[in-house]
């Protein structure tokens, strides 16, 4: 019995973590298109125009999509699911990886352990340009670039080899390449510096130029970058809004970057959430499925077996909490001076991509706090009483994350069965044998990014020629031949016919990825038609009536008049 729980003592942390990535990878292994940006990027990698495209992307002003655009695309090159999950995946653990290697560096590594179980434990989703579902491998990796990057500059001065000087430079840079605004990262070279340890006693004036010295070479790959950056914005100026700035309003600007430094944690994410939609205790409790529970028990216990194991000096330790603190910021520090992203959370959109780089930090700094509490407590039953809070808080906020990822998982699965099924349409042999002559009216789906362009270019995957993509509330061609496509408000299928000017049609052709699918079809004479339904089924109407697909169909009955 004593072997058994000295076994499990000590494997527990690694148990925990193992359950922990497999629920997260679990519960958003379906999502795949989160954004319009993925779909525009699936886009371009299927019709092989990805590097055209980067080229001019770049000549808008921003040098980075050159890379930035390859490595979005490179995880939808297979053309497969599994294998783009488990890109994006694997790019999320090496983040936690080489913040790990970090940690190790400035704490421990029970302290690190802690940090990254924590970090896989209280991940969760949102609507909000959330790294975990969208911009795969290309945006998750700069924070582990940078993480890197500040491992080898304490590595060169704490083994005195100048190679690492030369390893730090290099990740930096491309951390900043991929993540411009990762030149303020800069400020944790500083500290980190500023916080080395001295090999005698000098003059506080020798000192700060000491700290200065050892972080030339980062200043001066930041600085080089920065120029090439600005210079190509010379000769390409910039359309996008995200490089406009505004310092008239300090203010706001520090509000913006707090508002998305924070906005990853399961408990900021919920509560807005609740701010949306409200949601009761009990709710609550049923988002959780009993592998959440089972997941938020292990890594509690997990927690609560590491924080004694911290066992580095309590001045390390401030210095690493300092550090995470700041770290919290850096991200977000640059785009708080946007006029966009100011404007964003004027308007409640309270997360961005960097929020999750932050929130790696904010974890680090939270269990940095962690220990600080329980080290400061010496009487017993107060220690005991401060673990047990801890331990419930981290108990409690796994929960958090499981019901968030329940939640928006919901709202992800109806935007993924969308995407499915208007590809299963388009690539139907209704759609492919259409010309120039024809127009594709769709009024249930405004495309990618509401751009009948960007749609138009879709559609060439599966049809080269130049079919015509007509949104809802637009006008359509008279000279042209109309092929509408009709969905119900789950998405479930696609209603596909050639339709006269007042959307009238005998037959109509069924798309779905289900097995089969009830759809309730209006007729001219007011009526509905209804069937049940597997992909490809041609459905005519019963003699003497037709098709009325200005009414949008569904399942039983057929839904509002567009």
């Amino acid at each position: 019995m004593e072997k058994c729980k000295e076994y499990l003592r000590k494997y527990l942390p690694l148990i925990a973590f193992c359950a922990a990535a497999f629920w997260l990878f679990y519960q958003i292994y379906p999502i795949i298109f989160a954004t319009h940006d993925d779909m525009r990027n699936y886009t371009l990698v299927r019709r092989g125009i990805l590097f055209e495209d980067a080229l001019r992307s770049a000549q808008n002003g921003r040098i980075s999509h050159l890379w930035n655009h390859l490595l979005l695309g490179l995880p939808y090159l297979a053309n497969s699911l599994p294998v783009y999950k488990a890109i994006v995946f694997a790019a999320f653990l090496f983040d936690l990886f080489t913040l790990g290697l970090l940690l190790s560096r400035l704490g421990d590594q029970p302290l690190a352990y802690m940090t990254l179980l924590l970090c896989t434990a209280w991940s969760s989703v949102s609507t909000q340009h959330n790294l975990l579902i969208s911009y795969g491998l290309c945006h998750q990796i700069p924070v582990g670039l940078l993480c890197l990057s500040l491992y080898f500059f304490l590595l060169r001065y704490e083994k005195n080899k100048r190679r690492y000087t030369f390893l730090s430079c290099v990740f930096l840079l491309f951390s900043c390449m991929i993540y411009e605004a990762f030149t303020a990262a800069m400020l944790l070279f500083a500290l980190l510096s500023l916080t080395l340890p001295e090999s005698e006693e000098t003059s506080y004036l020798r000192y700060l130029l000491r700290s200065a010295y050892r972080v030339l070479p980062q200043l001066a790959v930041v600085l080089c970058y920065m120029a090439v950056y600005f210079t190509w914005q010379h000769f390409y100026p910039p359309f996008y809004d995200g490089t406009s700035f505004d310092i008239h309003e300090p203010f706001l600007s520090v509000q913006t970057a707090g508002t998305y430094a924070i906005s990853f944690f399961p408990l900021v994410n919920i509560i807005d959430y609740a701010n949306d939609s409200p949601l009761g205790f009990r709710s609550f409790v049923q988002q959780i499925a009993p592998a959440g529970w089972a997941v938020a028990a292990l890594t509690a216990a997990a927690f609560a077996l590491l924080l004694p194991r911290v066992k580095t000096d309590t001045a390390r330790l401030r210095r690493t909490l300092v550090f995470a603190f700041a770290g919290i910021f850096v991200p977000c520090a640059v785009i708080g001076f946007s006029k966009k992203y100011i404007g964003w959370v004027k308007n409640g959109f309270v997360g961005y991509l960097p929020a999750f780089y932050s929130f790696l930090f904010l974890t680090a700094f939270l269990c940095c706090a962690g220990v600080l509490i329980y080290r400061s407590i010496h009487e017993k039953h107060r220690r005991t009483t401060a673990v047990i809070l801890m331990t419930a808080f981290v108990f409690g906020m796994c929960l958090c994350a499981t019901a968030m990822n329940r939640l928006f998982g919901a709202y992800f699965g109806e935007l993924s069965l969308r995407y499915r099924n208007f590809d299963k349409a388009v690539s139907s042999e209704l759609v492919t044998q259409c010309d120039e002559t024809w127009q594709l009216f769709a009024p249930d789906n405004a495309g990618i990014h509401a751009r009948p362009d960007y749609t138009e270019d879709y559609l060439k995957i599966y049809n080269p020629a130049d079919v015509a993509y007509v949104q809802g509330g637009t006008a359509r061609d008279p000279e042209k031949k109309t092929l509408c496509m009709r969905s119900p408000g789950d998405y479930a299928f696609a209603a596909l016919c050639e339709t006269d000017e007042a959307l009238h049609a005998e037959a109509v052709t069924i798309t779905t990825t289900l097995d089969e699918v009830t759809v309730s079809l209006q007729l001219t004479d007011g009526g509905h038609y209804t069937a049940t339904v597997e992909d490809g089924t041609v459905l005519h109407a019963p003699e003497g009536k037709a098709f009325d697909l200005s009414v949008r169909p569904g399942h039983p009955p057929a839904e509002e008049k567009e």
